[in-house]
């Protein structure tokens, strides 16, 4: 789904755990002022790790509100409603991993 004022690159990750090796989708976006995904995301399995690189990112997890700034990781259950936007001045970069799925 394209969202306005959003580029993204598909990473291809492996995170080694206590010995296991974890796939998992990562995405690099960078998100222009303002940019959001707009209604609720739909829900799907495991979890979403994200991690900011710079700027400021507003990400509302059921019904819950979270600022994550740059050097600052977030994560939540992927089943839950969750939205997304940038309320900052400047761009923001960021990489979201879903786990588990």
């Amino acid at each position: 789904r394209d969202v306005t004022g959003v580029q993204t690159c598909a990473l291809p990750i492996c995170i080694a755990l206590s010995g296991d090796r974890v796939r998992t989708d990562a995405v690099l976006v960078l998100l222009e002022p303002g940019a959001s995904s707009g209604a609720s995301r739909p829900p799907r399995r495991g979890e979403h790790l994200l991690l900011v690189l710079d700027g400021t990112l507003e990400v509302e997890v059921a019904d819950e509100s979270y600022l994550v700034e740059a050097g600052d990781t977030l994560e939540y259950p992927a089943d839950r409603a969750h939205r997304w936007h940038n309320p900052g001045r400047g761009p923001a970069r960021a990489i979201w991993w879903l786990l588990g799925a």
